[in-house]
């Protein structure tokens, strides 16, 4: 089992609108433990029930340079896990 971090770059279904923005996507940062790359995918994919991942324009970190206060949050998995889930960062249309 390895360690895995995505910044991943989400398109939302429906855009919203904030202060004459309208938002288009956002990003999030993943943490999980799996066996394959693939696997992550599939486990991020789930996780995001408001839009697709664009996986074009989302980045594979180094887990091992983690922050030691999303570190914290590693798990010694059995099975393919999320471990840790940042907030949505949202992005307007002009950022696209």
């Amino acid at each position: 089992m390895e360690e895995f971090f995505v910044s991943a770059r989400v398109i939302l279904r429906n855009p919203m609108d904030s202060d004459g923005d309208t938002l288009i996507g956002y990003f999030i940062n993943i943490g999980l433990s799996a066996f394959t790359r693939r696997e992550v995918k599939s486990l991020v994919e789930q996780a995001v029930q408001d839009g697709r991942v664009d996986w074009t324009d989302s980045e594979w970190l180094d887990p091992r340079t983690l922050d030691p206060e999303i570190a914290r949050f590693r798990m010694d998995a059995k099975a393919p896990i999320i471990w840790y889930k940042s907030d949505r960062i949202l992005f307007p249309a002009d950022k696209e």
